[in-house]
């Protein structure tokens, strides 16, 4: 679901919203996930004002989705995501020099689709997180059909 989320959160241009993402807009992003991906039991959330405000909470209740919510200071709680930070703070921030803010933007969307199209990731089967994705939408859409 993680790769679905970030696809709708691209939004359609592609491009990750500039300026962040607000609770709004992740209410509507989970809205279209649960159209054709279900709705989960819990969603483990950090405590940004998008996931901790009324908006989510709201749509959480609302929808009988449970949320956890990591504990400030507790990396182990959301491993994935801090794992990810690293690589991409090793790989990308701390090589490269940014001459603006459009530029930072341009190398860490190269590096974004390199990782999610050309790294081969051994906890996926060898497969490319978007080789992944594909195999993982055609499956659910054959199960659907069933």
């Amino acid at each position: 679901m993680r790769a679905y989320f970030r696809s709708l959160y691209q939004g359609k241009s592609g491009n990750a919203y500039r300026y962040g993402i607000n609770g709004t807009r992740v209410c509507q992003v989970l809205d279209q996930l649960s159209w054709s991906k279900g709705l989960p039991e819990v969603i483990t959330v950090g405590n940004g004002p998008e996931f901790a405000g009324k908006d989510m909470d709201n749509w959480a209740y609302s929808n009988g989705v449970k949320l956890g919510f990591s504990r400030p200071g507790k990396p182990v709680d959301n491993a994935f995501i801090e794992c990810l930070n690293r690589i991409a703070r090793e790989e990308c921030l701390n090589n490269n020099w940014f001459l603006s803010l459009d530029h930072a933007r341009e190398i860490i969307e190269a590096r974004q689709n390199d990782y999610n199209n050309n790294r081969r990731h051994s906890a996926l089967g060898g497969l490319t997180p978007g080789e992944f994705a594909a195999q993982f939408e055609e499956n659910f859409q054959e199960q659907v059909l069933q």
